[in-house]
């Protein structure tokens, strides 16, 4: 049982661990490795079973410990409900889904026989099973597709430029796989005869010996490491050129980002809504989204000449005093925006007759005048309740929302942009899904400030960084604590704000038209996954 710990140490030190996001992130390519052993070396189902859950509950509490912080500092909570909560909210459903996939892998390795069969296993199987396991914290309403495999390796952007044909569940396929065959070699390893090795030759000698024997093992493990390094290699400066191309024929808009950094407590106040506006405003005109004042001079934007036309964010939930929002604000808002901006701004929306609230963006431009977007996938708990109120409410914030039902991409004066709203942007199908339907940038409204100076903020970063991959579009990300950013259809982090500062980022941006193959096809790999587990039990079956 000690080596799925081990293992599950390995995967929580491939992610950031604290505000800093960074990590040595290398360990994700041998952190299953000791997992996959114990699956196999153990006799008894149970402990398989244990092992499995085990792991799961421990990567889940590791990978999301700001939970603690957000219950216990932010909404008040005593630490006992706190951790009943953690074990069974949070540790419970990934405890049983990993158990799951210890008792399925044990069950398939059952069925292969012979080393073309044992291959087969290693290379397709066991990555297949295990993206199907991601793909399903997806799909259940209590879990949170938080921290799989592939976003380890985001750091090298090299290796995550595949995203654009695979969507991130081929890169978690590849380095599951790496670690599978990795698990494989290990077990053909005769550490008798390593240890009677008396010289270097020798020692040479067996390792090509080793080599020869495992000749198709060492080659899917070359090429799942050089083949999607060589094809960033080819594609990363492909998509720069095109970036520049669009900049060369005139095509940039502005991108304004304001950061008010807002505390829990005053964000939802009603008695300071227009302070808020304001400042959020005051952030807009430093960064050269305002209208000269009335002596002509322009805002304190001092980084060239101010582009006319493109787009301001205002962070989740800025908007969110009723009776306040409505067409008299956003008039006023209008009047003062440069011409041609475009606002999109986070608020709280209420529907006549009805008795619950939406997690809203507002859209105001000109020509389209003021248009919303209502989050549609709540985050479990704290959004939702279904379990009863948990949570409570936090100040004056609802303790549940209403599910929208609006599509996510959105017409502005500029073209389709593609939104989501906090935690949305951890779903790779929900942000491809707005871009096949014409979105030609990527917006992302959030707050963050729940849980404090943790690795939160940075793997959410790392999350929307992925979603600019996969659909070649530029992510456009402002959050009320940090962190912002403006992120490149490469990954690339072009611009981001400080944690817990209060600050406006710029930068220029373009909306390319293009659609990628993870784009028009979606998550094929997924399908392509349960086509291979499917075959499998078939053939036993039959077999039966």
């Amino acid at each position: 049982m000690s080596l799925a710990v081990f293992s599950a140490l390995l995967y929580l030190l491939s992610f950031p661990v604290s505000s800093f996001n960074c990590s040595p992130w290398p360990l994700i390519f041998i952190a299953l490795v000791p997992f996959f052993i114990y699956l196999e070396k153990t006799r008894s189902l149970l402990h398989v079973a244990a092992a499995g859950a085990l792991f799961g509950a421990l990567v889940s509490v590791g990978m999301a410990y700001w939970i603690f912080n957000a219950m216990v500092w932010e909404y008040g909570l005593p630490v006992i409900s706190t951790i009943i909560f953690m074990l069974f909210g949070l540790m419970l459903p990934h405890a049983l889904m990993y158990g799951v996939y210890g008792l399925a892998y044990r069950f398939l390795r059952g069925t292969i026989t012979g080393p073309r069969g044992l291959i087969m296993f290693y290379a397709i199987m066991v990555p297949s099973l295990w993206i199907f396991i991601d793909f399903s914290r997806e799909l259940i309403p209590v879990t949170v597709p938080w921290g799989p495999v592939g976003y380890a390796v985001q750091p090298c952007n090299l290796f995550m430029q595949m995203a654009d044909i695979t969507g991130l569940h081929g890169v978690t396929f590849l380095v599951v796989m790496i670690n599978s065959i990795t698990r494989y070699l290990c077990s053909d390893v005769d550490w008798n005869t390593i240890r009677q090795i008396e010289s270097f030759s020798a020692a040479l000698r067996g390792a090509f010996k080793y080599m020869a024997r495992n000749r198709a093992a060492f080659s899917l493990l070359l090429c799942g490491i050089l083949v999607p390094l060589a094809y960033g290699a080819i594609r990363l400066p492909a998509v720069r050129q095109m970036i520049e191309r669009e900049r060369s024929a005139g095509k940039e808009i502005a991108a304004i980002i304001v950061q008010p950094n807002f505390s829990q407590d005053e964000r939802w106040k009603d008695s300071g809504f227009m302070d808020r506006v304001n400042v959020c405003m005051g952030l807009t005109g430093r960064c050269g989204g305002l209208k000269k004042d009335s002596t002509g001079e322009s805002e304190k934007w001092s980084g060239g000449a101010p582009k006319h036309g493109g787009f301001v964010v205002w962070p989740e939930t800025v908007l969110n005093t009723e009776g306040m929002v409505d067409t008299g604000l956003f008039s006023f808002i209008q009047s003062r925006l440069d011409d041609g901006h475009i606002l999109v701004a986070g608020g709280v929306r209420r529907e006549i007759g009805s008795s619950g609230v939406y997690n809203s963006a507002y859209i105001v431009s000109r020509a389209e005048g003021v248009t919303f977007y209502d989050k549609n996938i709540l985050l479990p708990y704290s959004e939702t309740a279904p379990f009863g109120q948990l949570f409570g409410k936090y100040y004056t914030a609802p303790s549940e929302f209403l599910p929208g039902r609006t599509p996510s991409a959105a017409r502005t004066d500029e073209g389709i942009i593609g939104l989501s709203i906090c935690f949305e942007a951890v779903y790779p199908w929900y942000v491809r899904r707005s871009v096949r339907d014409g979105a030609r940038v990527l917006v992302n409204i959030s707050n963050d400030g729940w849980f404090g100076r943790t690795s939160e903020p940075g793997m959410h970063l790392r999350h929307a960084s992925v979603r600019a991959v996969e659909t070649r579009r530029f992510m456009v990300r402002a959050s009320n604590n940090g962190y912002s950013a403006v992120i490149s259809p490469t990954g690339e982090i072009v611009r981001r704000s400080g944690l817990f500062t209060r600050e406006c980022i710029r930068d220029d941006i373009v909306m390319p038209g293009s659609k990628t193959i993870y784009t028009l096809l979606g998550d094929w790999i997924i399908y392509a996954a349960a086509g291979v587990l499917g075959a499998t039990l078939a053939g036993f079956i039959i077999k039966k």
